[in-house]
């Protein structure tokens, strides 16, 4: 006799609910914290109040990585 056996495959979905924001300057935010100069993960739902200064600007993914693999 052969048993069946079934496999149970499940793909892990990602959820991104985060993006990265450079500031120019260390920044404070009454009721959201600081920010320090430079690169900073950040959720995506504070990021309209983050993006009010004109300090701070959201930065693509080719960008961050022309960075990094520069500084190393």
């Amino acid at each position: 006799m052969a048993s069946t056996t079934k496999k149970v495959v499940s793909k892990a979905v990602e959820v991104n609910d985060q993006t990265v924001i450079f500031s120019e300057k260390n920044l404070y935010f009454d009721g959201y914290g600081h920010i320090d100069q430079g690169f900073s993960i950040i959720d995506k739902v504070n990021l309209d109040i983050y993006l009010q200064s004109k300090f701070v600007r959201e930065v693509s993914a080719v960008e961050l990585a022309k960075y990094y693999s520069k500084n190393k």
